[in-house]
């Protein structure tokens, strides 16, 4: 079984210690340290996690960081607010959502919605 790599960045001091300690202690996760942590595509390409823990001021995932999530589907990124004590869970993966019977018009239908739901008729 792989191990669950993860990376913890942006959280210096006890927030951070704190969550790197908890990753360690976990028998199916590796806590894998880069030493630059400022540059997202850097910080992925060699370390090749499956989990980023991000520390973020208000939750939101800064761009640099939604950019790489966008380009490694399967990736997940939890953002940690230190001050406030909070947290987002960010995935892009495959979705996909049946349509049913479909014919030519259905399908342009679908695309024109913009989604892809069941389709009724």
């Amino acid at each position: 079984m792989e191990l669950q790599r993860v990376i913890v960045i942006g959280l210096p001091g006890v927030v951070g210690d704190m969550i790197e300690a908890a990753v360690e202690a976990q028998p199916g996760m590796l806590l894998v340290r880069h030493p630059d942590a400022t540059d997202p595509r850097l910080a992925i390409g060699y370390s090749e996690p499956h989990v980023l823990v991000v520390g973020t001021a208000d939750d939101r995932l800064p761009p640099p960081w939604l950019d790489a999530l966008h380009a490694r589907p399967g990736l997940r990124v939890v953002t940690v607010d230190p001050v406030h004590g909070t947290g987002v869970l960010y995935e892009m993966r495959p979705h996909a959502v049946a349509l049913g019977d479909v014919a030519p018009v259905d399908i342009v239908a679908a695309i024109q919605r913009g989604r892809c739901e069941p389709l009724v008729g």
